[in-house]
This record gives structure tokens, C-alpha cells and sequence, in this order.
């Protein structure tokens, strides 16, 4: 069936005056989303040096499915007059993937009441 969307302009006796009233068939969507992560790390700690080194890594997948009626089609009427008809491309496939790593390693020493620290990490996407 068609989907019919009221645009109720003036009064719209016929269908109890319901304005943007969505009728007969419906737009759906299916969406599938997976977040798949990982990580690690190592230390090395003594009384005055620390060290620490690690990974982490990520793999993000985003599968939306549009659908819509099987005459791929709406109409739009004015108190039950056609005004508009709108053709659309679903039921269409996207398939978003994102996979990013990054390295890291960081570093503490202290000598007397001096204590120096620095790290450095690297991203990618």
C-alpha cells in the first residue's frame, strides 16, 4: 500500500482534522551496529623508573537498512487532493567499518626530589 500523508491546510473534515496524519504503509529502518574493542598494556615499575607501554585498538561496524513500501513510492493530498508524489531509492545498503589503533608508552623517573615524565602516542584511524 502506499503511504498517504494529510497535509490538513484548511480544516480537514475528513479525517478529524489530523494535520501530517501518516497512513497506509510505513518507512522502517534495520540497523545493526557492532563496537568491537581491544587492548593492552605492560608496566615496568622499580623504586624511582616506571615505565609503561601498551595498545589499544577498535573495529566499528555500522549496517543501516532503509525500507519502505514495495511500490517504492508517497503521496501527499490536501483534504483528500493529491499535491505531491514522491518516488524513493530504498531499499538501499550502507555498510560504514572504522578500524583505528594506537600505541603508546609513557615514562616516570625520579631522582631525589626531581621527578621528570613524559610519553608519546601515536593514532591511527
Amino acid at each position: 500500500m502506499v503511504r498517504v500523508t494529510e497535509q490538513c491546510t484548511a480544516g480537514c473534515a475528513l479525517n478529524g482534522g489530523i494535520p501530517g496524519l501518516v497512513y497506509r504503509s510505513q518507512d522502517w529502518e534495520y540497523n545493526w551496529i557492532g563496537a568491537h574493542t581491544w587492548r593492552a598494556s605492560a608496566s615496568y615499575v622499580t623504586g624511582a623508573h616506571n615505565m609503561k607501554f601498551g595498545y589499544q585498538g577498535a573495529f566499528h561496524v555500522y549496517d543501516p537498512m532503509v525500507f519502505t513500501n514495495n511500490l517504492f513510492l508517497a503521496y501527499q493530498v490536501n483534504n483528500g487532493t493529491p499535491n505531491q508524489l514522491t518516488e524513493s531509492l530504498n531499499p538501499f545498503d550502507r555498510k560504514d567499518r572504522v578500524r583505528y589503533h594506537s600505541l603508546y608508552g609513557q615514562e616516570q623517573w625520579t631522582h631525589g626530589r626531581m621527578t621528570l615524565q613524559g610519553a608519546l602516542r601515536y593514532d591511527h584511524a
